[in-house]
Parts: structure tokens; C-alpha cells; sequence
């Protein structure tokens, strides 16, 4: 990230955005109702949600999640569908047609 893009989120952000080469620091005003909340559990909270819409967007894969924020494959799912993303991204349609494929058909 370019300092005018670290610019340009500071601003856009009301924050601070700080990029190490590996990840980036994004520092934020948290809403008075949720600040009582540790501060590490928002953290980590936010750092998950971020990471589902990615995998949601297309950005991420599920694998690719999982490793990004340290966590098993398993967990993440388990966590992610908690959050309505599960771990077969199948329209109730396509799963029937692939479900005829490969059923014999019945009289």
C-alpha cells in the first residue's frame, strides 16, 4: 500500500491504516454500545467477519481463510456457518440436478 492510499484510508477510514508487509493495521472508533467489550474479542471479531465477506465476494477461498486467520480448516467452517456461510456454496436447485446425475433414475 502507497502512502496515498494510507492517505486515503486514514481519511475515508477516520482511522489509521499501517501496512507492514504482511498485514495490514487498521485502527477505528468502535460504536459506544459495543465498547465495553474487550478489546481483543472486537478485534477478533471484526478480523472474521472481514475475512467471511472476502470468502463471500469471492476473494478468499475457504482454504485460504482458514490459513489467514490462523485457524484449522474445521474451525473456520464451524465458525463461518455461524455466520450463514457454509461450507457447500449450493443453490438448493444445483444441488438437485447434480443429485440426478448421479442417482439412477427410478420408476
Amino acid at each position: 500500500m502507497d502512502e496515498g492510499t494510507a492517505s486515503h484510508c486514514r481519511s475515508a477510514l477516520q482511522g489509521y491504516v499501517h501496512w507492514d508487509g504482511h498485514a495490514v493495521r487498521i485502527t477505528f472508533d468502535v460504536p459506544a454500545p459495543l465498547a465495553a467489550q474487550p478489546p481483543a474479542a472486537l478485534a477478533d471479531r471484526a478480523r472474521l467477519l472481514l475475512v467471511i465477506d472476502e470468502v463471500r465476494g469471492g476473494t478468499l477461498t475457504r482454504a485460504a481463510a482458514a490459513r489467514a486467520l490462523g485457524m484449522s480448516l474445521d474451525a473456520f467452517l464451524i465458525e463461518a456457518g455461524k455466520h450463514g456461510l457454509y461450507a457447500i456454496d449450493y443453490d438448493l436447485d444445483d444441488f438437485r440436478r447434480e443429485l440426478d446425475r448421479i442417482e439412477p433414475k427410478r420408476s
